[in-house]
């Protein structure tokens, strides 16, 4: 490592983190030939995962969402199984359309930073925020 950073540019400096055996990276929506930026998952050769810019690491997303990406992402990466992985999004799926999901795993925890009315753009939980404050949401 220390013959490649004598040949970086300025205080430029690169470290070993860790091996990986597996990788899965996410393009762009409609760009093809490029990646998202910080929208990966890797298997280090240990067996652990580094997921970063996944909705499973964010709390924007409801617990199912999350749940069923870190087994499609396990089946994946750990398995190697592309069908294991598209069997779970079709459990998901038919779980959810049978209504037996439990409510408080499609809740989706988020905080509006300002007033309702200065948003410019709508979105789910600005909706949501509406109808509770007419008094429309159901419990």
């Amino acid at each position: 490592m220390s013959a490649v950073n004598k040949k970086l540019p300025g205080a430029m400096e690169l470290e070993l983190e860790d091996f990986y055996t597996r990788g899965v990276f996410v393009g762009k929506k409609g760009k093809s030939e490029s990646g998202a930026k910080k929208k990966y998952a890797l298997l280090s050769e240990s067996g652990r995962i580094k997921i970063k810019g996944f909705e499973l690491v964010r709390r924007d997303w409801s617990n199912v969402a999350r749940e069923t990406q870190k087994r499609v992402l396990e089946a994946i990466l750990k398995e190697g199984s592309k069908e294991k992985a598209l069997d779970i999004v079709k459990d998901t799926v038919k779980m959810l359309k049978e209504g037996r999901a439990e409510l408080k795993d499609l809740v989706i925890y988020t905080q509006l930073r300002k007033a309702i009315d200065k948003y410019d753009n709508t979105s789910p939980e600005l909706e949501a925020a509406k109808k509770a404050i007419a008094g429309n949401v159901k419990r």
